[in-house]
């Protein structure tokens, strides 16, 4: 191969022109094409090509890498979930260490794309151990806690029990178990010292609470509820636990003076019955003696040996009959009613089977005829009141029944018949409540009348019903100091009238 003369960076021979007398600007505007563009273009493009394939690369390796991270941030997620579901706390270690290795076979395939796998896993472990051993610790701390604060309320309920039934040795055992249980809870981190001393003095304050209640229901069973209240009264408890018992022993009072009124006047209705059917003896009346009030006991042994031939007393019977509107204008109670009729029934010299009979039956018709007569007034005053500018279309005949004249309507028919709707509802919640409510008198269902119809008025006209302050009684002293006619609610939950 021939010795070809380079000249660059070299000397010309004599008489030739070397390259740094060569002008390229010169060549270029001349129009002439230098030598070296050529390779320079295609070295170039040769640059720029493995430029772009190693870009694509990077993007796939990215892609690949962002695909496996997601895959395993998503496998990890299920660790957690399955962590939480597993009771048992020895086995979460051996489903992290499965876990991280199986997250670890997610790498792309890609050499790059995996050591940069590898490399963001080994940094995202640390976070991941701290969340598993966070995670187990407060799960068998949790499960600690769980089964030692069943022990202590378990021990805590099982004394409050004892001390109910009376049995203190059981009490102070128990008692003992909550003390127990409340320092293993120390030991194993659950609470701290100063929580359990807490939670140890108010167990104690609860187990004196349970002893004053005990003590205040077994007065109350053998000297009546004023001993029982003031039994707590004269106790170390502080006002608020006081007050919170006198309470409590009111409502207990309450419901179980309203369980026994229910038994006995089921017994009274029984009896009555039998004495109606000619079925009455002194066997049925024992019976039923631990249903019956003292008095009712008496009245009901008199009745049942009374002669069948007895004359009756149609003076005493006439006078009973007008029991009913006394009934139903509250001045006297349905069960004070029924106690002198049954009273008149025993009287030797006082009314008989027949005449007992017809009072008894003359009573619940007359007071259901005021029922439903002032039923319909309190219907067409409501209807009145919500239909407002349209009461225009309601009419009377002389029987008290309504016909509807549409052409009347002052109001779209669409919003006449919404406020009708109302009136339906609270014609419905009226008959409700004296189905509810069968001896109700007049003045409680005036006083449930106005109520509903304050309601669905206000529902008529999309607002919000005003409703008037009910004071809640807790106290004798503040009962006294109610004004009349104003609502209370006693300590059995039930509102009044005073």
């Amino acid at each position: 191969m021939p010795n070809l003369q380079r000249y660059t960076q070299q000397y010309s021979p004599s008489g030739r022109v070397g390259p740094q007398e060569v002008n390229p600007q010169a060549l270029t505007n001349s129009g002439a094409e230098l030598p070296w563009r050529g390779v320079e273009a295609a070295g170039g493009a040769v640059a720029g090509l493995a430029d772009t394939f190693q870009k694509v690369q990077a993007m796939q390796d990215e892609s690949a890498l962002a695909a496996s991270e997601r895959q395993a941030g998503e496998h990890m997620a299920k660790l957690w979930n399955d962590i939480a579901l597993e009771p048992d706390y020895n086995k979460h270690k051996e489903l992290y260490s499965t876990a991280f290795e199986t997250a670890s076979q997610f790498a792309p395939k890609s050499p790059r794309a995996a050591r940069m796998y590898k490399m963001r896993l080994d940094e995202r472990k640390p976070s991941w151990d701290g969340q598993f051993y966070a995670a187990t610790t407060r799960r068998m701390i949790d499960t600690v806690s769980s089964e030692e604060q069943a022990n202590y309320e378990l021990s805590l309920d099982q004394a409050k029990r004892s001390i109910e039934a009376g049995n203190d040795a059981e009490a102070e055992s128990s008692m003992q178990g909550v003390m127990d249980a409340a320092d293993r809870l120390v030991k194993k981190g659950v609470w701290t010292p100063k929580e359990a001393e807490l939670r140890k003095e108010k167990a104690s304050q609860d187990m004196a609470v349970s002893v004053v209640w005990a003590n205040a229901i077994s007065i109350m069973g053998t000297d009546g509820r004023e001993k029982a209240e003031q039994h707590i009264l004269d106790t170390g408890l502080t006002v608020a636990q006081k007050n919170n018992l006198i309470g409590e022993i009111r409502y207990y009072d309450s419901v179980a003076n309203q369980k026994k009124t229910a038994i006995s006047d089921e017994a009274n209705k029984q009896l009555t019955d039998m004495m109606i059917g000619k079925t009455l003896s002194i066997n049925e009346v024992k019976k039923r003696r631990s249903s019956l009030s003292d008095s009712d006991y008496q009245l009901w042994a008199k009745i049942a040996i009374t002669p069948v031939d007895k004359p009756g007393n149609i003076v005493q019977a006439t006078e009973l009959k007008t029991l009913a509107m006394d009934v139903w204008r509250g001045s006297l109670s349905r069960t004070d009613a029924e106690i002198r009729i049954r009273d008149a029934l025993a009287d030797p010299t006082g009314i008989n089977d027949k005449q007992y009979e017809d009072i008894y039956g003359e009573l619940n018709r007359e007071v259901k005829a005021y029922q439903a007569q002032d039923m319909k007034g309190y219907s067409i005053e409501a209807a009145r009141i919500i239909l407002g500018k349209d009461a225009g279309v309601m009419s009377f005949d002389a029987l008290g029944n309504m016909t509807i004249d549409i052409n009347k309507l002052m109001s779209p028919q669409d919003e006449f018949e919404r406020k009708m709707h109302f009136v339906d509802i609270y014609n419905k919640q009226m008959s409700d409540y004296l189905a509810d409510n069968p001896k109700a008198s007049k003045k409680e269902m005036y006083v449930k009348s106005q109520e509903l119809k304050a309601t669905y008025l206000a529902a008529s006209k999309g607002q919000q019903p005003v409703t008037e302050n009910i004071v809640n009684i807790t106290t004798d002293t503040e009962w006294t100091n109610l004004k009349t006619g104003q609502r209370f609610k006693g300590p059995d939950g039930v509102v009044r009238i005073k």
